[in-house]
């Protein structure tokens, strides 16, 4: 931006070209910039609203529970200064779903995925679900959640997106 005949780096929120020595231009609706940048980039808001639910699955065999989400790829280059980063949790109730909880340090992390196993007597240690029991068996019951989560130098960690979901494992009489 020109202030007099010198050429200054735009402000946060604003773009231009050092080179060009025009006056800065704000960013679009939904974008944000740092100082001095040469363009806009869209907002971590505006990319956590436009984010699909994670897909969910469960499966039981040979005596294992495995707990799946499929994740939705986040562009983190966008942000060079934040982590972003899922962290997933198996909780008795919505209320105690933790990002933090030992239950969430036994995931499996891959590039688009999640996954938990454990043994039916692990759902009574740190992936606690409720018991249920009904005429033809037995069902697992409570909360899954996922978490996106943002860290950085300049930011503690922080929730930036949730996504809740009331699951229930049957087990038959056998």
């Amino acid at each position: 931006q020109m202030i007099g005949t010198t050429c200054t780096p735009c402000p946060a929120g604003k773009f231009g070209d050092l080179d060009v020595m025009k006056p800065c231009i704000d960013c679009p609706a939904g974008e944000m910039s740092g100082t001095g940048s040469a363009k806009c980039t869209r907002s971590l808001d505006s990319v956590v609203a436009s984010l699909r639910s994670p897909g969910f699955g469960v499966t039981y065999a040979s005596g294992i529970i495995s707990f799946k989400l499929a994740l939705t790829s986040v562009p983190s280059v966008v942000y060079p200064e934040l982590a972003l980063f899922y962290r997933a949790d198996i909780a008795l109730d919505a209320s105690t779903l933790d990002i933090d909880s030992k239950c969430s340090t036994l995931w499996t992390y891959k590039s688009l995925s999640a996954e938990l196993k454990l043994s039916y007597m692990e759902l009574d240690g740190d992936c606690r679900l409720k018991i249920v029991p009904d005429s033809s068996g037995l069902s697992r019951s409570g909360y899954l959640g996922l978490f996106l989560v943002a860290e950085g130098p300049l930011h503690d960690r922080t929730v930036v997106k949730s996504w809740q979901k009331a699951i229930q494992v049957d087990f038959d009489h056998e």
